[in-house]
């Protein structure tokens, strides 16, 4: 759902292309110890979890909604500007 209706919107790709960000999709079958990390660090145990990495490691990550409108992925990607 997010990937229909955020990332194909051309604001947040612009915006998304314009601070460099990378999308990664994590698939918790492949038991990844990574994954579960960052799942326990963000207070969650299941997937769908939408988590925006800042470039600064000593900046948290921000969390999002589980549906994210992309009104919602643009003001989370300006924080991180």
């Amino acid at each position: 759902m997010n990937e229909k209706r955020v990332f194909s919107d051309e604001r947040v790709i612009a915006l998304l292309d314009e601070l460099n960000v990378s999308l990664i999709q994590a698939d918790l079958t492949k038991n990844d110890q990574v994954i579960k990390r960052d799942l326990k660090r963000a207070d969650r145990s299941i997937i769908p979890v939408n988590l925006l990495y800042p470039a600064d490691p000593s900046k948290p990550a921000i969390l999002l909604e589980e549906l994210v409108s992309p009104d919602d992925a643009l003001e989370a990607l300006e924080r991180i500007r």
